[in-house]
C-alpha cells in the first residue's frame, strides 16, 4: 500500500522539443503531484500537446539564454505546498516513491536534496553516474534559481545554497546525457555559448569554470578541458559541493591524456581531502593495473570492496565500489591462472550488475581452462539464464557456438520453441549446423535466414559452402565474393583491392575456413595479404594472424611492413613481442 500523502506539491518544469521523453517523466510523477506548471520555450513538436493531456498549466517563455529566468517563472505559478523541479528527460526510480512521499511529509525541512541518476550507457537502471541536486523546496516565497546555466537554488535573502536542505536517498533518472540524445539536441554547442559568456564577466567563478569544462571534455578537446579543471582547483574551495566532482573529472581527465603520474598525484592529494573517496582508490588500482604493478592494483581493488558505497556527498558511480573493483580483481586472477578464484570473483561481479552478460563468456574461458568436460560447461553456463526467455536462448547458444560447443548448442537449440520461426535462432541453428560440417542443412537454413531480410549475414557461410560444394544461389553475389570465388575455384589472378569492405570479407571468410579447419583455402587467401601495401591493413592482418595463433604468419607480415615500409609504430611493436611468448 502507498504511503498516504499529508501535503499538496507543484511540479515545474521548463521545456522545449521534450515530446519524446516528457509522458514518461510525468506518469512517474502520478499520485505524487497535484499540479502541473509546464514553461514552454519555443517547442515545434507536441511537447505542448503531451502536458495539455496531463492536465498541466502550461505558459509560455519568450528564451532570453537564461534558464533561471524561465524557471523562476515557473515557480510564480505554483500554488502548492512543495515545489518538485524536473526536467522532462528525467523520471522517478519507481522503488522511492514511498520514500519521496514519506520526505514530502515531513515539513520541518526547507526542501531535499535528490540523486539525480545520469545513464552514462544504455538506458538501463544499472550503468549511471550520481549527481546531488536540490530539486525539492516549500512554496513559501524564500526560494529561486540563479545562474544562466547549471541553475542553482538558492534563499532569495541570503542568496546562499543549500541551507535546511536534507539529503535523501531518492533517485530521478536522467537520459539526457546520453550520446544520443546530446547530439540530437546540440547541447554541448548551446551551454558552450551561455558559459564562455558568463566566464568572460565571472572569470574566477569556480562553478563556471568547472561546468565549462565539462562542456569541453564532453566536446572532446580534453587538453582545453584539463586547463579550465585546473583553473577551477586550483581555488581550492574544497567546501562548495562540486568539489569532489571537480577532483573525479581533473582526474579523468589527465588519464584520457596519458598523464598518469599527474593522475597518481591528483588521486594522492584527492585522498588527502576526502580519505573514503572510493573512487579514487578504483582509479589508483586502474593505473597500477596498467602501469603492471599487480600487487598494488590488487590491494586497491580490495580496498575499493571494503571500503564500499562512499556517503552520499561523494557518491559517483555505483561501478567504483561494487562491479569494478570485483570485475578487476576476476581478469586478474584468470590472467595468473587462478581460474577457480577468477570465476568467483565473475560471478560476485555478475550478481553486482546483471546486465554485464558479457562475464560468462570469461567465466566459460576459465571452465575450459580447468579442463571441464564440454556437457559439464554446458549444463553449468546453462544456470545463469532463464531459457524459458528467447532472447535468454538466443544469448546463451550464441556463446555456446562461439566457445566452439557446437554440438550443445545444436542440443540446446532443438528444446527452443520458436526454433522454426523466430530469426535469430534460425541463424544460430544455421551457424551450429554449419559448423557440424552439416554443410547442406546449414545452406536451407541461412537461406531461409536470408528471405528474412537479411542476405548480408549469411553470405560467408553461403560462400564458404559454395567453395566447398557449389550451388545456384536465388540472389547476386556481391562483386567481391565474386572474384574471391573465381581466384579459390578457377585459380584466376587477384590484386586485393585496399577497401574496408573487401577487407572485411576477407578477414571474415579467411576466420571462417580457419574454423573448420579448411587450410588449403585460408592458406590461399592468405596469399592475397601479403600484396595489400597499405600500413593499417597490414597492421589489421598481423592482428588477426597473433588472435588466430598463427605466430609465424603474423611475423612475417611485420618484418617485411618493417623492411617495406621503414615503420613500425607501438601497437605493432607489442604485437611482435607477443608472438615470442
Amino acid at each position: 500500500m502507498e504511503v498516504k500523502r499529508k501535503h499538496t506539491v507543484s511540479l515545474c518544469m521548463i521545456v522545449k522539443n521534450e515530446e519524446k521523453f516528457l509522458t514518461r517523466c510525468l506518469k512517474s510523477m502520478e499520485g505524487i503531484v497535484d499540479e502541473i506548471v509546464i514553461i514552454d520555450t519555443g517547442s515545434t513538436d507536441g511537447t505542448v500537446e503531451v502536458a495539455k493531456s496531463f492536465n498541466a498549466k502550461v505558459d509560455y517563455f519568450q528564451w532570453n539564454q537564461n534558464f533561471s529566468d524561465a524557471r523562476n517563472k515557473s515557480l510564480s505559478l505554483a500554488t502548492k505546498d512543495w515545489i518538485i523541479v524536473l526536467d522532462a528527460d528525467e523520471y522517478l526510480r519507481l522503488e522511492d516513491r514511498d520514500k519521496l512521499i514519506e520526505a514530502l511529509n515531513d515539513f520541518s525541512y526547507d526542501g531535499y536534496i535528490i540523486k539525480t541518476l545520469n545513464f552514462n550507457g544504455g538506458d538501463n537502471n544499472t550503468s549511471y553516474i550520481t549527481n546531488l541536486n536540490q530539486r525539492i523546496f516549500k512554496n513559501n516565497q524564500n526560494f529561486m534559481y540563479r545562474g544562466a546555466i547549471h541553475e542553482q537554488v538558492v534563499n532569495v535573502e541570503s542568496q546562499v545554497m543549500g541551507q535546511g536542505f536534507k539529503i535523501i536517498d531518492v533517485g530521478f533518472y536522467h537520459s539526457g546525457y546520453l550520446d544520443s540524445v546530446v547530439k540530437n539536441k546540440n547541447k554541448v554547442n548551446r551551454n558552450l555559448s551561455i558559459l564562455e559568456k558568463v566566464a568572460e564577466e565571472e572569470p574566477d567563478n569556480m562553478f563556471t569554470l568547472f561546468n565549462l569544462a565539462n562542456e569541453y571534455s564532453q566536446k572532446g578537446d580534453q587538453e582545453k578541458a584539463l586547463e579550465l579543471y585546473n583553473r577551477a582547483y586550483d581555488l581550492k574551495k574544497y567546501g562548495v559541493g562540486f568539489m569532489p566532482k571537480l577532483v573525479v573529472f581533473r582526474l579523468l581527465c589527465l588519464m584520457g591524456l596519458k598523464r598518469n603520474e599527474e593522475a597518481l598525484v591528483a588521486i594522492k592529494e584527492g585522498l588527502s581531502i576526502y580519505p573514503d573517496y572510493t573512487e579514487l582508490v578504483y582509479y589508483r588500482g586502474t593505473l597500477e593495473r596498467q602501469a603492471g604493478q599487480i600487487t598494488k592494483a590488487i590491494e586497491s581493488f580490495e580496498t575499493c570492496l571494503k571500503m564500499g558505497k562512499p556517503r552520499a556527498e561523494i557518491e559517483f558511480q555505483k561501478m567504483c565500489y561494487e562491479f569494478g573493483p570485483l570485475y578487476n580483481l576476476a581478469e586478474i586472477n584468470q590472467a595468473q591462472s587462478e581460474f577457480e578464484k577468477a570465476i568467483q570473483f565473475y560471478n560476485k561481479a555478475l550478481a553486482a550488475d546483471s546486465s554485464k552478460f558479457q562475464i560468462v563468456y570469461a567465466i566459460c574461458d576459465c571452465l575450459m581452462s580447468l579442463n571441464f568436460e564440454s556437457v559439464a560447461i554446458y549444463q553449468m553456463l546453462a544456470k545463469y539464464f532463464n531459457l524459458s526467455v528467447v532472447t535468454n536462448q538466443v544469448v546463451f547458444i550464441n556463446l555456446l557456438i562461439e566457445k566452439g560447443f557446437y554440438q550443445e548448442a545444436q542440443t540446446a537449440l532443438l528444446s527452443c520453441s520458436e526454433l522454426s520461426t523466430h530469426h535469430q535462432l534460425i541463424f544460430l541453428r544455421a551457424k551450429a549446423e554449419f559448423y557440424l560440417g552439416n554443410y547442406d542443412l546449414a545452406r536451407e537454413l541461412f537461406l531461409s535466414y536470408s528471405n528474412m531480410g537479411d542476405i548480408k549475414g549469411s553470405q560467408p557461410y553461403l560462400f564458404v559452402s559454395n567453395i566447398l560444394k557449389p550451388f545456384e544461389l536465388t540472389f547476386e553475389w556481391d562483386s567481391y565474393y565474386i572474384s574471391l570465388q573465381h581466384y579459390l575455384l578457377e585459380d584466376t589472378a587477384l590484386t586485393p583491392p585496399e577497401a574496408k569492405d573487401f577487407i572485411e570479407i576477407l578477414i571474415r571468410l579467411m576466420n571462417e575456413f580457419n574454423l573448420i579447419h579448411k587450410q588449403e583455402y585460408f592458406d590461399k587467401l592468405t596469399e592475397l595479404v601479403f600484396q595489400f601495401q597499405e600500413y593499417e591493413t597490414r597492421l589489421n592482418f598481423a592482428r588477426f594472424f597473433e588472435q588466430r595463433g598463427y605466430l609465424e604468419l603474423a611475423r612475417s607480415l611485420i618484418f617485411r611492413t618493417i623492411q617495406e615500409q621503414g615503420d613500425c609504430c607501438q601497437e605493432m611493436a607489442e604485437l611482435l613481442v607477443r608472438t615470442y611468448r
